[in-house]
């Protein structure tokens, strides 16, 4: 039985859609800033810092920022942003002579970042969806 690539990415669109509406609902994966500060090492005054639509929907895997923060004036590429803590600390890194581009396959996750931009004024982050939908398998 082929896996059905459409079928896997619009369940995991409403999972991600689901977790921008209740992110404390409980999933069978982690989420917000504590999950991030003690399991993935963040800094809790980074988390702190953010604002909580920033912070709570986080769903990451990872750190990527322990392998070192982004300079001034530099461009960054957040690729599977979701609602963007990791975009959000870049940018503050960046400062506004740089550039973010959070990039995700989930619109409800790209508007949540999108609102965040407005919230905080960061208008070195931009947002940008992809439409994966559009592919056709080779």
């Amino acid at each position: 039985m082929a896996l059905d690539t459409t079928l896997l990415r619009e369940e995991i669109r409403k999972v991600y859609s689901e977790v921008v509406r209740d992110p404390k609902k409980g999933y069978h994966f982690h989420t917000g800033p504590q999950y991030a500060v003690e399991r993935l090492g963040y800094r809790a005054e980074d988390m702190a810092e953010l604002p909580d639509s920033v912070t709570a929907a986080f769903v990451g895997v990872g750190n990527p920022l322990a392998m070192g923060v982004p300079r001034a004036g530099e461009a960054v590429i957040d690729i599977g942003a979701g609602s963007g803590m990791d975009t959000f600390l870049a940018a503050r890194a960046v400062g506004p002579s740089g550039t973010v581009m959070a990039v995700d396959m989930t619109e409800s996750m790209l508007s949540r970042g999108r609102d965040n931009v407005a919230l905080t004024g960061m208008v070195q982050i931009e947002t940008e969806g992809i439409n994966l939908r559009a592919r056709k398998p080779q």
